[in-house]
């Protein structure tokens, strides 16, 4: 008995947790968006669809700038006009072609 209860520790040491390389999953893959000096696209491809996006700022707290869902955009439609703040972090998330993408950037001080 006693073998048997150091064998249950042993099987899970080899074989890992369950779960394990898909932390952050549920973000989804990172894929890069479009940013200029004042915009941002999350796609300049006239095939792909754009059906949800969020675009957050992380300054002093967290603020929403962009929200879109149940969207059903194709480029131009798929860039906005953001005004950024120097040092500030953003953060993308979106759904192109039905897959969940994210994208986080710095906008450093000299824009």
């Amino acid at each position: 008995m006693k073998k048997l209860i150091a064998l249950f520790p042993l099987c899970l040491l080899l074989t890992g947790c369950p779960g394990s390389h898909r932390e952050g999953a549920e973000l989804g893959e990172w894929k890069p968006i479009s940013i200029s000096a004042n915009s941002v696209c999350f796609s300049v491809k006239p095939k792909d669809v754009l059906s949800r996006y969020t675009l957050t700022v992380h300054e002093n707290g967290y603020e929403q700038l962009l929200l879109g869902d149940f969207v059903h955009l194709s480029y131009p439609n798929t860039c906005f006009n953001i005004e950024f703040n120097p040092g500030s972090a953003y953060a993308a998330n979106y759904t192109l072609n039905n897959k969940v993408y994210y994208y986080t950037f710095v906008v450093d001080k000299s824009g």
